[in-house]
């Protein structure tokens, strides 16, 4: 008897760590591979039939290099601590133009959520910029899981 539980405890093991149970990327298409437990994913995949690896924040929009107008608008998915992360609009110079937070809608712990938050920024002092979306470390309050998005400003 407690053979037998042996080794079903072993089968449950070793299906629970194959990556047995995942979301694929099959030509640009997100394909169920197995049973998974997370929902399918909310961004595109590339055609490669691989596994597609993100980071913990991705930002959709704005694209990299996008005109941006007075109002800045931002969207993505991210799966940090807490839902919680920042962002910060910079100009060429690295002078702040708009910062805040935003929290991500995911269903649970370690999933991914959507996130949208829309703000004005101050002038730049040039026509370039960058986006930085980033959660700060609970061990030791760095910044980690940055994406940062070139852009232009109108």
């Amino acid at each position: 008897m407690a053979g037998a539980a042996l080794v079903l405890a072993i089968f449950v093991g070793a299906r629970g760590f194959s990556g047995e149970d995942n979301w694929i990327c099959v030509n640009g298409e997100w394909v169920k591979h197995g049973m998974p437990i997370a929902s399918k994913p909310i961004t595109g995949c590339a055609k490669t039939g691989q596994n597609v690896e993100k980071g913990n924040i991705v930002v959709i929009s704005p694209k990299s290099g996008e005109r941006i107008g007075p109002l800045i608008k931002i969207t993505g998915e991210a799966r940090v601590f807490e839902n919680q992360l920042n962002w910060r609009l910079k100009d060429i110079n690295g002078k702040v133009l708009a910062a805040g937070t935003a929290t991500a809608n995911a269903p649970d712990a370690g999933q991914y959520g959507p996130f949208s938050v829309s703000s004005a920024y101050i002038a730049p002092t040039g026509i370039t910029g960058a986006l930085e979306v980033f959660d700060y470390s609970a061990k030791d309050g760095s910044e980690i899981d940055k994406t940062t998005v070139p852009v232009t400003f109108k």
